[in-house]
């Protein structure tokens, strides 16, 4: 533990943490299918995924899904059953750190608002039926894109609940004693008047990456990244090419562990099916 945290501290000295990223790679047919893939969550190792699609064979409108690599390979996605889909919406996944535990957003008719945010336990190799986290995480409003903090002490999520600056905001919570308290709006450094989801915790918590949509919605949907200093989250910056694009759309970006692939769901070319998930490099920076 103490080398895993000497080595982000690191990291975050870095030019990796100041680098440009390098063209986007398609995952390929065995993640990627005709239709939608968009929110995306990996292991530790990068050696699994799990997002979520409305392609053939599902319970319902969107499904959750996984594949894993065989020999550096993506092998061809499964559904991820019963346990964890229903006939409703399931997606935008994240898996703790050490994968047992799954968070996710539903609008299964039994949680208390319009979409909420679920929590499963995996025992034994098998996933538990999911319950909606409590309020304040979930309200009778809409809650979803979870994502949480290397020790799962917080929560990022995007809301629709009053307070906001805009349609949809990332707000946070932290676990305080066993339960969670205090939602907090990220302010106007992450939130404008359009709608920001989608967050992504970098594992030392000094970066946050996020997709906006403009209340104008004449710009296709951005990945924006804000760093965190002094304990306040900065002025977020939207990325540039090759990750965003004046005529491409991306969503549900997905840090890895180390810093250094960013994953993505985006519509651009050459693709698989409407909304593919890719992943970029990070290069490294000037000093």
């Amino acid at each position: 533990m103490r080398k895993s945290i000497v080595f982000l501290a690191l990291f975050a000295a870095t030019p990796y943490a100041r680098g440009q990223w390098s063209e986007p790679v398609n995952l390929g047919p065995n993640v990627n299918s005709p239709r939608f893939e968009f929110g995306l969550c990996l292991t530790q190792e990068e050696d699994t995924i799990i997002f979520d699609s409305n392609r053939p064979g599902g319970k319902g409108d969107y499904d959750l899904w996984i594949s894993w690599k065989k020999e550096g390979q993506w092998v061809p996605a499964n559904n991820m059953g019963d346990s964890l889909n229903t006939p409703w919406s399931d997606g935008s996944p994240f898996l703790s750190s050490e994968g047992r535990h799954l968070y996710f957003s539903s609008n299964r008719p039994n949680g208390p608002g319009d979409f909420d945010i679920y929590f499963a336990e995996r025992k034994k190799g098998v996933w538990q039926s999911p319950s909606p986290l409590p309020y304040p995480v979930n309200t009778i409003y809409s809650e979803g894109w979870p994502c949480l903090s290397s020790d799962e002490n917080q929560l990022y999520f995007s809301s629709d609940r009053p307070g906001g600056k805009g349609h949809l905001d990332i707000w946070m919570v932290e676990k305080k004693d066993g339960q969670w308290v205090n939602p907090v709006n990220l302010g106007a450094s992450i939130n404008e008047p359009g709608w920001e989801s989608s967050p992504s915790l970098s594992a030392d918590g000094s970066e946050l990456y996020f997709r906006r949509d403009t209340i104008t919605g004449l710009r296709p949907s951005a990945i924006w990244r804000s760093v965190k200093r002094n304990g306040a989250w900065q002025k977020a910056v939207k990325l540039g090419p090759p990750i965003t694009g004046e005529e491409i759309r991306v969503a549900s970006p997905f840090l890895s562990r180390d810093g250094k692939r960013l994953y993505f769901a985006s519509d651009r070319k050459p693709s698989q099916g409407l909304f593919d998930i890719f992943v970029s490099e990070r290069k490294r920076g000037k000093p």
